[in-house]
């Protein structure tokens, strides 16, 4: 965060390292900051789609789903390629219960990036809502495949097997994901 603070103080109009300072103040649990980094960097720069993706990001971290989809709304706007964006967009969405939305966020990011576990994940969430057991355990198994230490897609994947009545398969999971992480157990 210093380096960023001497690097603005050099160039205060520098909304990269505005955005950058705001990630390292995230990462460091600074929400409210984050938020006033990334605000200012649009305030500067309004067509840098990051800053929106940002701050949508730390307004999710704080539970303002509405202010982050408004963000996401913004960069997709400016970028609408970055399937990142895409996919938060769609968290946002199931959080707030729109699952249809969801799914077809969800479902765009990952026809632009399918490699993202993180979508495989919540598109799983999105479809075992709906009770679409099936899909949801299609997707949670293609988010471990791409990410065997996806303890979050293993536990879910296993309360579906068991709402499914596949008790084993679900201990199977269970135990998967504590051999990622044992604390998981607690």
């Amino acid at each position: 965060i210093a380096d960023f603070d001497n690097a603005l103080r050099l160039k205060p109009d520098y909304f990269e390292a505005l955005v950058n300072r705001g990630v390292a103040k995230k990462d460091l649990g600074m929400i409210d900051q984050a938020i006033r980094d990334y605000s200012r960097s649009i305030e500067i720069e309004a067509s840098y789609d990051l800053a929106y993706t940002n701050r949508g990001n730390a307004r999710m971290s704080k539970g303002d789903l509405e202010g982050a989809i408004e963000d996401f709304d913004r960069a997709i706007s400016l970028n609408p390629n970055r399937a990142e964006t895409v996919s938060n967009r769609g968290a946002a969405n199931l959080r707030l219960g729109r699952v249809d939305a969801a799914i077809e966020d969800l479902g765009v990011a990952l026809r632009m990036l399918p490699d993202l576990a993180v979508a495989y994940y919540n598109i799983g969430a999105a479809h075992s809502r709906n009770m679409d057991f099936e899909a949801a355990l299609d997707a949670y198994g293609k988010a471990i495949g791409l990410r065997r230490d996806f303890v979050e897609a293993y536990a879910e994947q296993a309360k579906v097997k068991s709402q499914m009545g596949d008790y084993h398969g679900a201990i199977a999971d269970f135990d998967a994901a504590i051999a990622v992480n044992p604390q998981f157990a607690e």
